[in-house]
């Protein structure tokens, strides 16, 4: 899931890319109420992913470099955690249109 999350081309940037897109689309001279809303949208999903990717980034070095596993808790909280950001960035691709 963290690829799904973290990749260039994975599913979280793929969605992000077509809402920054729409957003741009959206505008005018005279209005870019829009395409602000989005891009802001997108920088709160941005931090949220990258704050969650860092937080599994640490926990997967802690047990390969400090022999400090993660429990299986742990794990399936990491995977639903990454399915929050990834969701919305797809509700925000559909809606950006």
């Amino acid at each position: 899931m963290c690829k799904h999350l973290d990749a260039p081309f994975g599913e979280f940037a793929k969605n992000i890319l077509v809402a920054s897109t729409n957003a741009l689309k959206s505008g005018s001279s005279a209005d870019d109420s829009k395409y602000t809303s989005i891009e802001s949208q997108i920088d709160s999903l941005t931090a949220l992913r990258d704050a969650l990717t860092d937080e599994i980034r640490t926990g997967l070095n802690n047990a390969e470099f400090n022999d400090v596993k993660p429990d299986e808790k742990q794990v399936k909280a990491w995977t639903e955690a990454a399915r929050d950001p990834i969701d919305q960035s797809a509700a925000l691709a559909a809606s950006s249109f």
